[in-house]
């Protein structure tokens, strides 16, 4: 007895609505038990604006799912030291995925809470990095960061997987 309403800033189907975070929502005559924001937050150019217009649409008590790659990954720390830059936040992936916000955990739970969403969970997905499947002329400095981001692992839990998840409730009143 639910009903699913899609949205999108550029919508494949027919089905989709357009929406674009930075505005309020075109959907404003009923409110949403649960929202889902599945890799969306990255490419906001103003983050706060959009998860304030998604707390906007649902009913007190509503949830928020929200998912997004995880900058403190132990690959995309490997990938800072050699490269200067994290991985999944690259130039290459601002020109092409429009990867234009670095949701660091901390400032994405700021931004939660400033629009009235506590996080009830934070977890990361994807688990724990493997050891290099295939043998390369490379091979002992591919085992060398393998290593290195297994150690990273060890002691940060949250540098184990690509993305993280958070769930959020909107607070009554």
């Amino acid at each position: 007895n639910r009903e699913w309403v899609g949205v999108d800033l550029f919508p494949a189907v027919p089905a989709v609505q357009r929406w674009d975070l930075a505005v309020p929502c075109p959907v404003q005559d009923r409110k949403a038990d649960l929202a889902m924001m599945l890799d969306v937050v990255e490419h906001l150019l103003n983050p706060g604006l959009g998860l304030r217009n998604v707390a906007n649409i649902l009913k007190p008590g509503g949830v928020l799912l929200l998912t997004t790659p995880n900058p403190r990954w132990s690959r995309s720390r490997t990938h800072h030291l050699f490269y200067g830059t994290a991985a999944n936040f690259t130039q290459h992936d601002l020109d092409v995925n429009h990867h234009v916000f670095t949701p660091w955990p901390h400032i994405l739970k700021k931004l939660l809470a400033d629009v009235g969403l506590a996080v009830e969970e934070y977890v990361t997905l994807d688990g724990r990095e493997g050891w290099p499947p295939t043998l390369s002329p490379a091979l002992p400095l591919v085992l060398l960061e393998a290593a290195g981001r297994k150690l990273i692992e060890r002691f940060d839990r949250s540098a184990c997987g690509m993305s993280i998840a958070f769930v959020t409730r909107l607070k009554a009143g």
